[in-house]
């Protein structure tokens, strides 16, 4: 019936907004590595943290954390106090972020957001 029709097609819309969602949030962790100081950045983490106000438009919390975020981050010569409210205001918003699509991240504390789990190679391996 057309009532189904209009049902379907809505809650169709709403998982693939919740997986875009998820697939943001997941890349921006994912390429968090991009922020660490001395790393080479691969630009992934700035492409994917352009797209949190597309994805997360419906998102008020996310979308406050993400302007507070924004407008300290392109702010020119940030002195060291700035420099830790940035990655404090980022924390905020991927809290908010994973909040939005049901992540949860009680079991830790903040480094999860900022410390990328890095492997190096074993120098005594031949």
């Amino acid at each position: 019936t057309m009532v189904t029709l209009v049902v379907t097609n809505k809650l169709q819309k709403k998982r693939e907004s919740l997986e875009y969602k998820r697939i943001l949030f997941q890349n921006m962790i994912a390429f968090r590595g991009d922020l660490v100081a001395g790393s080479r950045p691969t630009g992934n983490f700035s492409v994917a943290i352009n797209q949190v106000f597309i994805a997360y438009n419906d998102c008020p919390e996310v979308l406050a954390a993400f302007e507070a975020f924004r407008k300290l981050a392109n702010k020119k010569g940030r002195t060291r106090q700035e420099n830790d409210e940035t990655i404090s205001l980022l924390i905020t918003l991927l809290k908010a972020m994973a909040k939005e699509i049901n992540i949860d991240y009680s079991f830790c504390n903040d480094d999860l957001f900022t410390t990328p789990v890095i492997i190096a190679a074993r120098s005594d391996t031949p």
